[in-house]
């Protein structure tokens, strides 16, 4: 796809964007998962995707969480996640946090997944957040650079064995 041809919208997500956003959600940890070596600790049965279900249908509603999409002809082609880490049971309150961004292969690398990232980072300073972390997959290409480059730097290493 060429960036010319391209009219994206970036907004909150709506209640009829529901199974869209879980389908790219699971397709974003399906894309993680075939190049982790935690594959095995991380498993999508029927259980994890209604729970996966019900996480997005309550953030939808909540003032608390932020999920945002990227469009194209109605389309939805990308999505992100922000909240507020209280929501998560941490604190403090100032901190902000972006669950990754995710946007179809066939959409990369023309700056989607950037304004997904600054509508998010967006929110969060209207919410008089001073901080923000995000969880990304070590390893997939270009993440690091990608965050890099909005000025977020690695913070901590977190590191899982099978037993």
């Amino acid at each position: 796809m060429s960036e010319n041809n391209l009219h994206i919208v970036i907004g909150p997500a709506m209640a009829n964007d529901l199974d869209a956003v879980v389908e790219l959600h699971l397709r974003a940890l399906e894309e993680e998962l075939s190049k982790s070596a935690a594959a095995s600790f991380r498993r999508i049965d029927r259980d994890r995707r209604l729970e996966i279900v019900a996480f997005f249908r309550d953030a939808m509603v909540s003032d608390h969480f932020c999920i945002l999409t990227a469009q194209t002809q109605g389309e939805i082609i990308g999505f992100t996640l922000a909240c507020q880490r209280s929501q998560l049971g941490e604190s403090p309150e100032s901190v902000g946090m972006i669950n990754g961004a995710y946007v179809l292969p066939e959409y990369r690398g023309q700056g989607i997944a950037s304004q997904l990232a600054h509508a998010a980072l967006n929110w969060m300073r209207m919410r008089g957040l001073t901080a923000v972390e995000l969880n990304a997959t070590l390893g997939e290409h270009g993440v690091e650079g990608f965050w890099r480059k909005l000025g977020f730097e690695p913070l901590e290493l977190v590191m899982i064995r099978k037993l």
